[in-house]
């Protein structure tokens, strides 16, 4: 069931995006070629967030690192890798605009995804949580999308054109919605990334340092600062 309805996240939010593309002049053939190399970065980034997060565990039976259908995916290092892997594959010229698609999507699929963690019988009840919550920011994104072609379809016909909205702006709200998601179920996820004792100096250390938590927030303060740079752009 684990890998059934990640398999059933990915193809259905791909479709979707496929949907999405037709209006921002992107091809299918673009769509599904991004979404398998970025599936591949995203699988092994999550694997490996997943695996330093839980390095004392999987020291002891390094060969279970492989064991991916056995769960255990990190979803943060997930999206680093698929960014990585759209910008290695995406023309430059359409990255941010292919970003805005995906991550109108990528919700749905982590929505569908979390239930794999419930019957998989690991992070509850942290996985009902996070689907709901990730349903609710799909809605929203596509909400958004669709009030931004509105714009983009009257401005291209109307002397401001120069004021269509820039691309980006979906995928900085995408970051935003997800970080303040997990920020706010952090207390019920059982298994986060914390470190028992950080020490930066001999008289300076913090224990209990939560990894998980201080990524969010970096992404949160990045995406925000994406969109204020947008914004000061003039084109919203």
């Amino acid at each position: 069931m684990y890998g059934l309805l990640i398999t059933i996240g990915i193809i259905l939010s791909v479709h979707l995006a496929e949907v999405v593309a037709k209006s921002r002049k992107i091809t299918s053939e673009l769509i599904w070629r991004l979404a398998f190399r970025g599936l591949i970065f995203g699988l092994i980034g999550a694997r490996l967030y997943h695996v330093v997060a839980e390095w004392e565990l999987y020291s002891k039976n390094p060969i279970s690192i492989i064991f991916v259908w056995n769960g255990g995916l990190g979803i943060l290092g997930g999206v680093a890798g698929g960014l990585l892997g759209i910008y290695l594959s995406a023309p430059k010229k359409y990255f941010l605009r292919v970003l805005d698609i995906f991550a109108s999507v990528i919700p749905l699929g982590q929505a569908i995804g979390r239930w794999g963690n419930f019957f998989n019988g690991e992070l509850l009840p942290y996985a009902i949580y996070e689907s709901l919550a990730d349903i609710l920011l799909f809605v929203f994104l596509q909400l958004q999308t669709r009030k931004l072609d509105l714009k983009n379809k009257i401005w291209k016909f109307g002397p401001e054109e120069e004021k269509k909205n820039p691309d980006g702006t979906i995928f900085a709200k995408y970051i935003i919605g997800y970080s303040i998601i997990r920020l706010i179920l952090d207390k019920f996820h059982n298994a986060r990334w914390i470190i028992e004792k950080l020490t930066f100096t001999q008289d300076i250390s913090i224990a209990n340092f939560n990894i998980t938590q201080t990524i969010a927030i970096l992404m949160l303060l990045l995406s925000l600062v994406l969109l204020w740079k947008l914004k000061k752009s003039k084109k919203l």
